[in-house]
């Protein structure tokens, strides 16, 4: 019989979908991404679609207005971004550690401060 004697989290993690009327980073949003996070920034459909599939866009992606599958981004989600970008604003998405909740209730604050707008808010 093996008995588990390291360390072993359950980790879970937040991912915020949000649009502002101009490009952010994660720097004007005054957050660090840590090792298993993300940012992403998407200021057309081609990038929106490259990240959502998890690799590049060609060109019938971009003429169908659709990832051919969803790997980092949920459809709905997709959906949101792709609408925010096509009426001529930016659109990005965070994955954030949840076991630092100071630092996510920061991260909401950041947002409002930047002239932004949580779309969404999932907990996984």
């Amino acid at each position: 019989m093996k008995i588990k004697t390291d360390f072993v989290t359950n980790s879970s993690s937040v991912g915020f979908t949000i649009e502002a009327p101009q490009h952010l980073t994660a720097e004007d949003l005054n957050i660090e991404i840590g090792e298993w996070e993300r940012f992403a920034s998407f200021d057309d459909i081609k990038e929106l679609i490259s990240y959502c599939q998890g690799e590049a866009c060609d060109w019938i992606d971009l003429a169908r207005g659709a990832p051919r599958k969803f790997v980092h981004l949920w459809q709905d989600n997709f959906d949101m971004c792709k609408r925010v970008i096509e009426e001529g604003r930016w659109s990005g998405y965070i994955y954030l550690d949840r076991n630092y909740p100071d630092r996510i209730e920061d991260f909401r604050a950041n947002i409002i401060n930047c002239g932004a707008t949580i779309m969404n808010e999932e907990h996984e």
